[in-house]
């Protein structure tokens, strides 16, 4: 049937790639057959990436029948593909042409996420556990050394029953890019695959999960005497350095001066992203937010309790205040303790709001714009979407 036909077609378009109405209807055998073929979407499988199907100018259809266009066209820029002012897909026609990498020629990949305190860590051990997998950790702090108890970083007892990557490997006062991250991790991914195992990323830095997931493109940076003295001026400093230069500062959080100091170094250009990762699953823990707040709640407990404080303390001791570890949360939290203005109570009251507001807040708006996450709320269920995925 013609309608077999164009699932078939639509499910073997890949992540970053489109197709028109009337390119689907002649891949499935009847090329003057566009307008059914939009019939046939409307009420096709849910499951299918009937979003990769537009317009032939590359526009898109305002009836897309899961949220209409501007939900569409969300769905594509998730995928790396940019649109202009008007609502045309920009390079339309390498993104209508491009021979995207087949499945079977990269190797599978797991990657586990969700907000802070969630169970992402324990979910990716039992998956590790169970599919002979060993986990690669995606997050901006837990790469750096001697930030154990704030971060929550895998116990040595996890470590020792599951390889963990990309641990541990810089010094709390070291620079480190998402670029740095991405080469890492895909040296990672290759060696875990070479040894049969399969990887796990769990995450943690959304801009290291994209980096991989979304083979981002990072600027060069510019020499080590530039970024020192840059990073020696404030942030006012920065921002008149970027209003001079014209430099777009849009979605950039202008009081982390890395990120500023980032910018300037790239002389305003961006990261871009490429195409989707083929194989990848992406499992999202789901929770809800009075669940989430009482695991915080004693996952900050745990962690006062077990030495947290000595751990900032000696932190200050070596590096001070000033070093890029202690702007984590969780630590930086501690200043006006050490100050002696802050009781252990409002120090313990500030992490977890901080974590909360800030730093889950900038989560679920990640997980807003990733649509190929699968959310789940227990290992079973987990279990079976793996299982699923690795089957086919």
């Amino acid at each position: 049937m013609f309608k077999d036909s164009v699932y078939r077609v639509v499910e073997s378009i890949q992540p970053g790639c489109v197709r028109s109405y009337g390119d689907v209807a002649a891949a499935a055998g009847s090329p003057r057959a566009a307008r059914q073929v939009g019939q046939i979407a409307k009420r096709g499988p849910s499951q299918l990436p009937w979003h990769r199907v537009v317009k032939v100018d590359g526009s898109l259809a305002a009836g897309f029948a899961w949220g209409g266009a501007q939900e569409q066209q969300s769905m594509l820029e998730s995928e790396g593909i940019a649109f202009t002012k008007a609502g045309k897909i920009k390079n339309f026609h390498h993104h209508r042409n491009c021979k995207a990498v087949a499945r079977q020629d990269v190797p599978p990949l797991i990657v586990v996420v969700g907000e802070t305190a969630s169970g992402k860590s324990a979910l990716s051990m039992k998956l590790a556990q169970r599919f002979n997998g060993e986990i690669i950790c995606a997050d901006a702090w837990t790469v750096r050394k001697k930030l154990d108890i704030g971060t929550a970083k895998p116990s040595k007892r996890d470590q020792e029953t599951v390889r963990h990557h990309l641990l541990d490997i810089i010094e709390p006062n070291e620079d480190f890019t998402a670029a740095a991250y991405k080469d890492l991790a895909l040296k990672a991914i290759a060696d875990i695959t070479s040894r049969g195992k399969l990887p796990i990323m769990v995450g943690g830095t959304f801009l290291y999960v994209d980096a991989v997931v979304r083979d981002y493109s990072f600027t060069g940076v510019g020499s080590a005497e530039q970024r020192d003295l840059l990073n020696r001026k404030t942030i006012e400093e920065l921002l008149e350095i970027i209003k001079k230069n014209n430099y777009d500062a849009e979605g950039i959080d202008i009081r982390n001066k890395r990120r500023l100091v980032r910018l300037i170094e790239s002389n305003g250009e961006r990261p871009t992203r490429g195409q989707m990762r083929p194989n990848t699953l992406m499992i999202g823990v789901a929770r809800s937010r009075t669940e989430l707040r009482a695991r915080m709640e004693q996952r900050v407990e745990r962690m006062f309790a077990i030495g947290l404080k000595h751990e900032v303390g000696a932190l200050v001791k070596e590096y001070g205040w000033g070093t890029e570890a202690l702007k984590a949360i969780g630590y930086r939290e501690w200043q006006d303790y050490f100050k002696g203005e802050q009781s252990r109570a409002e120090t313990k009251r500030k992490i977890v709001r901080n974590t909360l507001s800030k730093l889950a807040k900038r989560q679920r708006a990640w997980f807003k714009k990733n649509k190929q996450i699968v959310w789940t709320d227990s290992f079973e269920q987990a279990k079976n979407v793996v299982e699923n995925f690795l089957s086919k």
